[in-house]
Order: structure tokens, then C-alpha cells, then sequence
């Protein structure tokens, strides 16, 4: 059985100019899925960290928080994605 393979997804446009980044077609989901993981560990770090104070979020780390959400949320699409198309392939 082949090893499941992400399905290309972009997460910063540049408008009409095309897609800026994406996640690439062809990354192994296992890996992916750790890193996206990593990514969404890294969120709840700064939040908690962030709940500790009364200051709250500044401008700045909402940001930081907002991209690395958003980069999370296209690797777990790109899997399931991948998956959704070695499914696909499987019942052909």
C-alpha cells in the first residue's frame, strides 16, 4: 500500500498574482501532520503563557498567533486532502 501524500495547498495569496505559499503535494502526511501539530502546540504556549499576565495579547502576537494557525489549518487540509484522493484512488 503506498504511504499517504499530501494534496497541494496554498494558505498566503497574493490576490490576482497567484498563491505565495503553500503546502506542497507529495509530503508524507505522517510528517505533516507532526509539524502542524508542533505548530498548534506552539499556539497554546503563547496562550497560556499569555493568560499568566494581565496585559493580554498584544497587536504583534496576534499575528504571530493568527500565521501559525493559518498554517496549521492548510497542513491538516493538505492531509486530509491526500487522503481524501488515495480514497478515491482505492475505490477506481
Amino acid at each position: 500500500m503506498a504511504m499517504p501524500t499530501t494534496r497541494p495547498q496554498s494558505f498566503e495569496s497574493l490576490g490576482q498574482s497567484g498563491d505565495l505559499v503553500e503546502v506542497r503535494a507529495g509530503a508524507p502526511i505522517d510528517e505533516v501532520l507532526e509539524l502542524a501539530s508542533c505548530r498548534l502546540s506552539e499556539v497554546l504556549e503563547l496562550l497560556r503563557e499569555q493568560a499568566e499576565h494581565d496585559e493580554g495579547l498584544t497587536q504583534n502576537m496576534l499575528y504571530v498567533t493568527q500565521d501559525l494557525l493559518v498554517g496549521a489549518k492548510a497542513m491538516v487540509d493538505a492531509c486530509s486532502g491526500g487522503l481524501l484522493d488515495m480514497k478515491g484512488r482505492a475505490r477506481a
